[in-house]
Order: C-alpha cells, then structure tokens, then sequence
C-alpha cells in the first residue's frame, strides 16, 4: 500500500489533508488552505486540484458550497500539464497572500469556529460519507479513512461508567459526545465508538487507538475499553 502525500506548508494558513481520488474517470489530488482564524468547511479558502497528469490542474480562492448559486470563485490559477505538488503551492502562496492575509470577513458562530479550528489543524475536511457528511481524515496508508460526526439517531454508550442515551446534535460540539471510527475505503467495513468529546476523538485518532476493521466488519467497541479511556 503507497503512503498518502502530504501538503506542502504554506506559513500562516492551515492545510488540510490531501485527499487522493478520481473524478470523471481522473486520478488527481485535492487540498485546501485556510485562514487560521476561520477554518471551517465554506469559508473564504484557497482550493488546489491537482491532476496526476494532463491539463485542467487548477489553483482558486473560493468561498461558499460549490453545489449552490452562493458560490463564489474570487481568483482562478490555471496550472500547465506537468504542475508538481510544489507548483500548486506556490501559486496557492500567492493566493494566500492576496485573499488569507487579513482577518476572515465572513460571520459565523463562535463554536463552529471552534470545532473546524480543532478539526482541520488535526488533518480532518468535511466531506460526503456514506449519503451524509462527516468530517473525514485519510489513513497514512492508502486503504483505510478515519472519520469524526454527529448522529441523527440516540446511541446508547457508556460514558463515565454510566449508560447514558446520547442524542447527536446536526452540528457538532466541543463540548459534546461524538462519533468517531474508521472506514475501510474498499468494502463496508467500519469500526466505531462514542467519544465523550471533541478532543479524545481527535486524541484517539491520532493515536489509532481504534483497530482497523476486517473486511465487511461493523463493530462497535465502548469508549472505556480503550487504553487510556478506561475509567478507575
């Protein structure tokens, strides 16, 4: 299995992960920059597409959700067909230069800044899961995707040595309870828990507390079996 690159650093902004994928039938890889400050998912941003071969690679400082008419396109790089990895970073510096440099302009509630702050610095991009969204972190290696969300149904988990029933916010929390597991990107296999917040789901991603599942295998595991989310 090859190992997923990573984005180049762009000093003062936020890069996310590099997501490897294929679009219209075209292998390529795509990465965002964000302002420090606001690093949620439509916020003011500076967007690379980068094809593995070919013409279309493009650089663009974007702002809003591309599926919709609010969806604005400020400034537009257009790559030659050879562009490397550090050719898409260099003119995404540009960009950044132009439209990151100042303060983020655009309004939003404190805690949505919050949890996209903890979020994308982790490596984390919301994205389309399994016909809903959820913040999604590709594995180092190319075969398995760790992902964090909200629910919309009560689970029932065991928090603090107590059953508790955790009905999941649409948005989430720092604060609050959440999902957290890893994808197989080849078959449906999933393995998941219920974090107590925010932070110990992002700690335990990090630390790939979670074992990758088997082939088509659904396992839940509690949160208090997991070597540091043990409770006295």
């Amino acid at each position: 299995m090859a190992r997923r690159p990573k984005a180049p650093e762009i000093e003062g902004t936020v890069a996310s992960s590099v997501f490897v994928g294929t679009w219209k039938q075209r292998p390529g890889r795509s990465w965002e920059y964000h302002h420090p400050a606001d690093c949620r998912p439509l916020s003011l941003r500076v967007a690379v597409h980068l094809w593995d071969g070919g013409e279309g690679s493009t650089v663009r400082a974007i702002e809003g959700d591309g599926r919709t008419p609010e969806f604005r396109t400020y400034e537009t790089v257009n790559l030659p067909p050879d562009a490397t990895a550090d050719d898409a970073a260099e003119a995404a510096r540009r960009l950044t230069v132009r439209w990151l440099s100042k303060a983020p302009r655009s309004p939003g509630a404190q805690g949505e800044r919050v949890v996209a702050g903890q979020l994308v610095n982790a490596g984390f991009m919301l994205d389309d899961f399994h016909g809903a969204e959820a913040w999604l972190k590709p594995d180092d290696m190319e075969e398995f995707t760790w992902f964090i969300r909200g629910a919309p149904d009560a689970v029932f988990a065991r928090i603090k040595g107590e059953q508790v029933a955790i009905p999941y916010p649409g948005e989430l929390d720092p604060e609050m309870p959440c999902e957290v597991g890893v994808s197989s990107d080849h078959d449906y296999g999933r393995t998941t828990t219920v974090s107590p917040c925010l932070d110990d789901a992002i700690r335990l991603v990090e630390g790939r507390r979670l074992p990758y599942p088997a082939k088509d295998e659904e396992r839940v595991i509690p949160f208090e079996e997991l070597l540091w989310g043990r409770t006295p």
